[in-house]
């Protein structure tokens, strides 16, 4: 009999993007009669609990539980699902991503065959369909070479399975996590990457297949994206003072990139030369952002908008990071 699958989904203001999630699992080749959804609900204001209640009535197929998450932390909200989950396997998932079909049925079949020092399998990341300009722009942005992405891990470009730092979509052995105590509630965001870690000093290790994947839905708003970067950069500082073994030159660049664009444009009101310095390196950014988009496939809007979207990146995590790296006071 298939091992049972529980999936651990934290949920704040989905609306838009709970259904077609639902929707993915519910195509899963993996039987419903072993697969578990867990959603933790925050108090979300946008009636994503409407949009939950609606499509569960509709689907009484596959078995969806939720449980609230009044605080609105998202660790908090996964440690709530693997306390409640009932599978061997746990599925941590986001609500704004969508499964391919095969996803759960090649994770379970590849950590089956797997020895114990594995805790998890995880798939790739795929650009999503965005119906939004600034989402679909996003998205090619990210995926860019200048958006990082592929330098943070590189099963990232991989074709074929091998370990990982890290993997965003993880089916982990649930007694792996019970062990280690779940998910650090500490981080708000990145907690999927210090379990990793954690994982990895306790002597485990994650791996990543290519032959599955889930689609990951960006920011649709300007202040959204802004926020998300900001917290990108926290999370990461507030990793690299857990682990500084962790600490790689990619998740520096944005701090160097931030530093110098503040101390240029200061610098530049009182000397002609720093601002003639700037307005080049600035013309340089704009082409370089455009190649990078373009080669990341991206459309004529999504290339346009590529050189704000990557200095909002880039300055955004720097001023995170460098916030993150100031103690609690």
């Amino acid at each position: 009999m298939p091992p049972q699958v529980s999936f651990l989904v934290p949920v704040y203001n989905e609306a838009e993007h709970i259904g077609p999630m639902l929707d993915s699992i519910a195509r899963q080749t993996y039987s419903a009669a072993n697969l578990e959804v867990l959603i933790a609900a925050a108090k979300s204001t946008d009636g994503t609990q409407d949009v939950l209640r609606g499509w569960c009535a509709e689907h009484p197929d596959l078995n969806v539980r939720i449980l609230q998450n009044p605080g609105r932390n998202t660790a908090t909200g996964r440690n709530l699902c693997l306390q409640a989950a009932e599978g061997e396997y746990v599925m941590n998932f986001s609500a704004h991503a969508v499964a391919d079909p095969n996803l759960v049925e090649v994770l379970v079949a590849k950590l089956a065959k797997m020895s114990d020092e594995v805790a998890g399998t995880g798939c790739a990341i795929k650009r999503s369909d965005a119906s939004s300009t600034l989402a679909r722009a996003v998205s090619v942005a990210m995926f860019s070479v200048l958006g990082g992405m592929r330098q943070v891990d590189s099963s990232f470009a991989s074709h074929h399975d091998q370990p990982a730092r890290s993997v965003a979509f993880t089916l982990y052995r649930k007694r792996v996590l019970n062990e280690l105590g779940g998910f650090d509630e500490a981080f708000w965001c990145g907690q999927d990457a210090e379990l990793n870690l954690r994982l990895a000093d306790h002597g485990y290790q994650i791996w990543f297949t290519p032959d599955t994947a889930a689609s990951h839905h960006k920011r649709s708003r300007w202040s959204d994206f802004v926020a998300q970067m900001y917290r990108y950069g926290v999370a990461r500082a507030k990793l690299t003072k857990k682990f500084p073994r962790s600490l790689r030159l990619v998740f520096l660049l944005p701090v160097v990139f931030f530093v110098a664009v503040s101390i240029g444009t200061v610098t530049s009101l009182f000397h002609a030369g720093v601002a003639w310095a700037l307005l080049i390196a600035a013309g340089l950014f704009v082409l370089l952002s455009w190649g990078s988009a373009l080669s990341a496939g991206g459309d004529l809007i999504s290339v346009l908008l590529s050189p704000l979207l990557y200095f909002l990146m880039y300055t955004c995590y720097g001023a995170g990071f460098l916030r993150g790296l100031i103690p609690r006071w």
